[in-house]
């Protein structure tokens, strides 16, 4: 009868030291330094650029204080459009153009955190000009409402 409880007390030990808080090794790092943003008819609720109001060859962000283009990627699955921020400034400002149209302007100012495990980027505020948006704060997505 013993050796069922020795094996049960010792199977407890060593889960208890497998569940060290301390252990990054399963801990997945991932900063959070790219504005993701849909674009969304505000009547119909369609997806301007998968639905061919909008072509994403027709896109532009610009960096407003530099007046440079900046680049984005496009994911078509679920039409995002997302831009990596630079991870060496505190605040960036950007303008959304479709075929020189601005469309919206985005200020982001941004943290470096650090953790035990981890160290990143984290969005301190967003602010969206000149459209009305929603957040999805589970994806981080913000969707652009156009009409």
């Amino acid at each position: 009868m013993q050796k069922p409880f020795t094996y049960l007390a010792l199977l407890i030990i060593f889960s208890i030291q497998s569940c060290d808080s301390n252990d990054c090794e399963t801990v997945v790092c991932a900063p959070n330094s790219i504005f993701q943003f849909q674009l969304i008819d505000k009547n119909s609720g369609e997806n301007l650029l998968t639905n061919g109001a909008y072509q994403i060859s027709n896109l532009n962000i610009l960096n407003t204080e530099t007046e440079n283009e900046v680049g984005f990627d496009f994911t078509p699955e679920n039409a995002i459009v997302s831009v990596q921020t630079p991870n060496n400034t505190e605040t960036v400002n950007y303008t959304i153009q479709i075929s020189s149209e601005n469309l919206f302007q985005v200020a982001i100012e941004k943290e470096r955190i650090s953790g035990e495990c981890c160290s990143g980027i984290n969005f301190t505020s967003v602010e969206i000009s000149n459209v009305d948006f929603q957040l999805n704060s589970q994806l981080g997505t913000y969707t652009i409402l156009l009409e």
